[in-house]
């Protein structure tokens, strides 16, 4: 996986790194590691389930799937290649195909902002839109704050903002204990903005050595409220000046340049990543059984 710009500097995706929330704090375990590849699991139910993350060549990589001897009884295997060079997976005895935008567990793309320039470049970078926007909030004297104590009263609004977003959106409901690990655990900083008139846009961002994510957020209750803008913006700063090398703005469901997301993520001036494709092999009783359910 590279960037897209000649010479530029290379991201290593933070969904590939070790301290990532899969195996730090939702249950997976790591069952191989060795350099460019790993091979995680976690049992849901009767199913195992396997993640692969891999930066290997495809033969490399075809070969590590086979001496992990994973295929017995009801098995679903993802398969994730960080080179963006491998097309399909050769294994006639079990055949895997391209997951789909649903059956992925990792993005295909994503925007991602090299911490390395300057404040000024960065600022130059952002388009026009988003540093109007990052001016009307500083006008109407927002203030920008940083948390990394899992017991901040902000985390209230927090979580009663994504609930009734949860439930509009059909996205999964987060664990408050879950959230409240990561920033004890020392991974997540809330990032939020706040007026004379109360709390407004609130993030949540992942950290680990030398790179960011954007996790979570929540709206101010004034739907207008374009804050969110002006705190992607501050973190990035604050991302900076705390040593961190990248901001990865997690990820873009479509490449489509006139999607709202991507318009969005793409006014922060990032660099478009390919991260690669996803491939999925499940057992014959797993894809019997969601042919049922579809039909």
């Amino acid at each position: 996986m590279d960037s897209s710009l000649p010479g530029a500097r290379v991201y290593r995706p933070i969904l590939a790194e070790p301290d990532w929330i899969y195996a730090k704090y939702l249950g997976w375990a790591a069952v191989v590691e060795k350099p460019g590849f790993r091979l995680l699991t976690r049992r849901l139910g009767p199913i195992r389930r396997f993640l692969a993350l891999s930066f290997l060549p495809k033969a490399d990589l075809e070969e590590e799937i086979a001496k992990a001897n994973i295929f017995g009884g009801l098995v679903s295997v993802s398969v994730k290649d960080f080179t963006a060079e491998i097309d399909e997976l050769d294994d006639a005895a079990h055949p895997f195909v391209e997951a789909s935008a649903s059956e992925r567990m990792l993005n295909r793309h994503t925007m991602v902002v090299d911490l390395s320039r300057d404040v000024e470049e960065l600022w130059d970078n952002l388009n026009t839109l988003t540093r109007r926007h990052c001016r009307k909030s500083a006008s109407l004297a927002a203030r920008f704050h940083v948390s990394d104590d899992p017991n901040d009263p902000i985390l209230r609004p927090f979580f009663e903002r994504y609930a009734v977003l949860a439930t509009e959106k059909g996205l999964r409901h987060l664990s408050q204990r879950e959230v409240r690990s990561m920033i004890k655990g020392g991974n997540v900083i809330i990032c939020y903005a706040s007026t004379d008139r109360g709390v407004h846009s609130i993030h949540l961002v992942y950290n680990v050595r030398g790179s960011s994510i954007y996790l979570y957020s929540v709206r101010g209750a004034d739907k207008s409220d374009e804050s969110g803008k002006f705190v992607h913006w501050e973190t990035i700063k604050h991302l900076k000046g705390a040593g961190q090398d990248w901001y990865d703005l997690c990820g873009v469901p479509s490449l489509d340049k006139d999607s709202g997301l991507y318009r969005f993520k793409a006014g922060f001036g990032g660099d478009l990543i390919d991260l690669g494709r996803e491939f999925l092999f499940q057992s014959a009783a797993i894809r019997a059984a969601r042919q049922l359910v579809r039909s």
